[in-house]
């Protein structure tokens, strides 16, 4: 009966023992959770300011594609504007040497120049000054429409 109660007392220590492995087994799995439970805060907060600095770069990126956008127009606008205009110059220019050929030969029949240089000089002024008062006239009734 002694061995008994020997290996009954040796059965309780080992249980006691066993308690106490269960009870620190049982401390390191919630001290574990809980670890993870900050580390998984930890990464939402990292997550939320990963999305935070995506989105500020979207946004900054955003800006700086309309303002390339905007780049984009105005320089097209101002390449569209110097076709025009010269376009509009080219074809001032052909009217110009159409109108060239129509004064001389007007000016030919009406004062008849036989090799005088003085006639064409004077000639050549009167058409320069008509021309400018044109010109004047021109950019007078522009000026006044805009």
């Amino acid at each position: 009966m002694e061995k008994m109660k020997e290996e009954i007392k040796a059965a309780k220590d080992e249980m006691k023992e066993a308690k106490e492995e269960v009870k620190e087994a049982t401390e390191e799995v919630k001290e574990a959770k809980e670890q993870i439970i900050e580390a998984k805060q930890e990464m939402r907060q990292a997550s939320e300011t990963m999305k935070e600095a995506m989105l500020a770069q979207k946004k900054k990126g955003e800006k700086e594609r309309a303002a390339l956008a905007a780049e984009v127009e105005r320089v097209e606008r101002e390449i569209r504007s110097r076709v025009v205009t010269v376009m509009t110059t080219a074809l001032a220019v052909v009217a110009g040497l159409f109108w060239q050929t129509a004064i001389n030969d007007t000016i030919k029949t009406f004062i008849p120049i036989s090799g005088a240089w003085q006639y064409e000089l004077i000639v050549a002024t009167g058409v320069t000054v008509a021309a400018a008062l044109a010109i004047y006239l021109l950019s007078k009734s522009t000026e006044e429409r805009k």
